[in-house]
């Protein structure tokens, strides 16, 4: 195992030994201050096991110094035996021994604050046939895997490894995360495609954002036919999907020595090739956050909604110039509002603009208040106030609906202008 308690203080011997090589130490070097540090400590049998309390004894075995037990193996002892046989045949072995120990620095600084704890995967208590670089435990006792994938293997082979891998993480109640080293990242120059490993496709995730693109791509298909968004979107008449129906899946890069993270959101097409929708570049910071509710790591950017509505704006402009779809501004009537209409617009105008008393009825007066000819103004207004309020998901799928609803499709040659169009997409993308 790579950390054991000296007295109170947890000594990780691999992270010394990283940060030494980082520093330019060569491996004698490197071996001989950490024998300064520690070897009478260990002589004097200091170093106990973190996870069984029994003594252990530090071994400078040049490129993976350890502790070893002395006495009866406990489960985190087999578990390292296990794991260190993982990485030696599955794992780029200096890449992913660097990359781990700054990973592991920004995840106890991002998840710490949340109350997650982050344990390396062989100190878990009970033995695992195959152990994940860390181990990751809730508040509410919810625990995931997450991996550091470096090895480049294509074959049929390592794929099934990765899907035995998820499936047995599965098994033993983790929710399974893979970060993958950033030199797998393989998009072509000119078209909206990527290149995977066999592999790939067992490591994909499924987030909000994925949903929400998902759902997006829908309306474009919705609005303006498959063979309109694929020729415009990914050069293509037509596409090919691994599922029967449409959905989007990230992939998550990283570059540890650069502190930075891609993640790629691709339409997997076959094993080896995607369509690629959108690429976010994040800070290592950003990509080990965890969501608002804890569910997910925080792996979008911050203008990825601006995004979509970019794009749909772009797709529209397309569109109307290649079927001369008429771009009528008609005169909005004088909208009729009841009680409780009326009491929303006071809020908006007044100074307490954003303080809604009951999210429930407020929820149903921003329902009744959107529809085909409300003000742009007011759409604006109702943006604001939807994104203050403390709204159940329930409210925001029905707000959402309503906003998409009103919008239509374009090539109902609904008569809505555009500015109140924009509006109505910002709401639907509201999370």
């Amino acid at each position: 195992m790579e950390i054991a308690k000296l007295a109170n203080q947890d000594i990780h011997i691999l992270k010394e030994w990283s940060n030494l090589r980082s520093k330019g130490h060569s491996i004698d070097s490197a071996v001989n201050t950490l024998e300064q540090n520690y070897r009478i400590h260990s002589q004097k049998n200091g170093f106990r096991c973190k996870c069984c309390d029994q003594e252990v004894t530090m071994v400078l075995r040049k490129g993976s110094p350890h502790f070893r037990h002395q006495g009866e193996r406990c489960p985190s002892a087999n578990n390292y035996k296990t794991y260190i046989k993982r990485v030696n045949n599955y794992e780029t072995k200096d890449i992913h021994s660097v990359g781990r120990s700054i990973l592991r620095v920004y995840l106890e600084g991002q998840l710490r604050i949340k109350g997650v704890t982050v344990e390396d995967g062989y100190m878990y208590r009970t033995l695992l046939t195959i152990v994940p670089d860390f181990i990751l435990t809730f508040p509410d006792g919810r625990q995931w895997a997450l991996d550091y994938v470096t090895g480049k293997k294509q074959d049929d082979t390592y794929r099934n490894y990765i899907n035995k891998r998820t499936n047995t993480y599965k098994e033993f109640g983790f929710n399974p995360v893979y970060l993958i080293d950033s030199s797998w990242i393989a998009e072509h120059p000119d078209h909206s495609m990527v290149t995977l490993y066999l592999a790939e496709d067992q490591m994909r995730a499924s987030s909000s954002k994925d949903r929400m693109w998902t759902n997006f791509i829908q309306e474009y298909y919705d609005s303006f036919g498959e063979e309109f968004v694929h020729r415009e979107l990914f050069g293509t008449s037509s596409i090919k999907r691994l599922d029967p129906e449409l959905k989007i899946y990230s992939l998550a890069y990283v570059n540890p020595n650069e502190g930075l993270g891609w993640i790629q959101r691709i339409i997997p097409y076959s094993k080896k090739f995607g369509y690629h929708v959108h690429s976010s570049t994040l800070s290592l910071e950003q990509l080990t956050s965890l969501s608002a509710d804890m569910d997910e790591f925080q792996w979008w950017d911050e203008n990825e909604d601006q995004v979509m509505i970019d794009t749909l704006n772009q797709l529209s402009a397309v569109f109307e110039d290649e079927y001369e779809i008429p771009h009528n501004e008609p005169e909005f009537p004088t909208v009729s509002i009841d009680n409780i209409q009326a009491t929303a617009i006071e809020s908006i105008n007044g100074s307490n603009r954003y303080e809604i008393a009951n999210a429930s009825s407020s929820a149903q007066t921003i329902l009744e208040l959107i529809n085909e000819n409300m003000d742009v103004t007011m759409a604006s207004d109702l943006v604001e106030i939807i994104l203050k309020s403390q709204m159940s998901r329930e409210d925001l799928d029905l707000i959402r609906a309503k906003a998409r609803s009103v919008m239509g499709k374009l090539s109902e040659h609904r008569n809505l202008p555009w500015e109140l169009r924009e509006v109505l997409i910002e709401i639907a993308l509201i999370t």
